[in-house]
C-alpha cells in the first residue's frame, strides 16, 4: 500500500514538474510574440557561454599552461523598444534542467564554426569566429573594455538578504521563477514560484533601514581603475607560448597587465552582505 502511495506521489510530482516546464516555455514564446506588437515592451533572453580559452594552438603544450579566458555573453533581442525608459523589469527563469534558450543555439554555431580555425591566437580572433558564422543577418559583437564595467558595491551596502517577507513568510529564493522590479517600488522585490500570469506576486523588502535612497546612490563607480591584472604565473605561462604564436601577436601578450599580488584568477563572487531573518 505504501509503495503504491509513494508511486502516486512521485507521478504527481513529475506531472507538476512537466506542467511547469511547459508553462515556462510557453510563457517565453508568448512574451516574444507579444513584444512584436507592443511598442512599450522589449523581450531579451541572455546567457553566458562557457569560457573560451586563448590561445588555442596546435601544440599540446598550451594544455598545461595557464591561459587567458574570453567570456561570451549572448543576447537574443526579440524586439527593442524605441524608448529606453524602463518602469518595470520582469525577470523570468525556465525550469532547471529544461533551460534551453535561443542563445544556446547561437553558442552551438560558435562551437561549430570554431572547428574551421586551427589556431586562435588572441581574443580578437574569437570576434572573427563569431562574425563569420552568418553572412545574412550576422551577429553583432560588442567588445567590452574595463571602462564598461561598473561596481554595485554602494548599492549593495544598502541591501540586506532577508529570509522572510513582512508577512513572516519564508522566501525560498531557489524556487523562484519570476522576479519583478518596479521603478515606483525601490527596494522591493516581487516574486513568485511560477510563470503563471494569474498567480499573485509576493513581496520582500531588501532595503536596510535608515540607509540612503537608491536615487542618492544612483551614480555607479567604475569597477576597475584600469585594465584587469592577471597573475604573474599566468603571464609567464603565456610568454612561454610565444614560440608557437606569430610575432605579430607578441606585443598583445607582452603588454598584458600582470601583478605578483594576484594569486590566481577567480570566478567566485564573495557575497558578504548581511542577512536578516526578519
Amino acid at each position: 500500500m505504501a509503495d503504491g502511495q509513494e508511486c502516486t506521489a512521485i507521478k504527481a510530482e513529475q506531472e507538476l514538474h512537466q506542467r511547469k516546464v511547459e508553462a515556462a516555455r510557453q510563457g517565453m514564446t508568448h512574451d516574444a510574440e507579444t513584444a512584436k506588437s507592443d511598442t512599450d515592451m522589449s523581450v531579451i533572453s541572455f546567457d553566458l557561454m562557457k569560457r573560451l580559452a586563448t590561445p588555442i594552438i596546435s601544440t599540446g603544450v598550451a594544455y598545461y599552461k595557464r591561459q587567458l579566458w574570453t567570456f561570451c555573453l549572448g543576447f537574443m533581442i526579440s524586439k527593442l523598444a524605441s524608448d529606453y525608459k524602463v518602469d518595470i523589469i520582469d525577470y523570468k527563469f525556465l525550469v532547471s534542467g529544461h533551460s534551453y534558450l535561443p542563445n544556446d543555439q547561437d553558442f552551438g554555431l560558435i562551437e561549430k564554426n570554431k572547428k574551421h580555425y586551427k589556431n586562435i591566437y588572441v581574443p580578437n580572433d574569437w570576434v572573427q569566429v563569431v562574425l563569420e558564422i552568418k553572412k545574412k543577418n550576422p551577429f553583432r559583437v560588442v567588445v567590452m573594455t574595463s571602462s564598461d564595467f561598473f561596481s554595485t558595491n554602494e548599492l549593495e551596502k544598502a541591501l540586506t538578504n532577508r529570509k522572510k517577507t513582512a508577512a513572516d513568510e519564508k522566501v525560498e529564493w531557489l524556487r523562484i521563477q519570476w522576479l519583478r522590479y518596479e521603478k515606483e517600488k525601490p527596494g522591493i522585490i516581487q516574486y513568485k514560484y511560477s510563470n503563471n500570469e494569474v498567480v499573485l506576486f509576493n513581496e520582500v523588502n531588501v532595503k536596510k533601514r535608515g540607509k540612503q535612497t537608491f536615487q542618492e546612490m544612483a551614480k555607479l563607480l567604475p569597477l576597475f581603475g584600469g585594465p584587469k591584472s592577471i597573475s604573474e604565473k599566468k603571464y609567464q605561462d603565456l610568454l612561454s607560448l610565444l614560440d608557437y604564436i606569430p610575432p605579430v601577436n607578441h606585443e598583445f601578450y607582452r603588454k598584458l597587465v600582470h601583478n605578483a599580488r594576484v594569486e590566481e584568477d577567480s570566478d567566485v563572487f564573495d557575497d558578504n552582505r548581511e542577512e536578516e531573518n526578519e
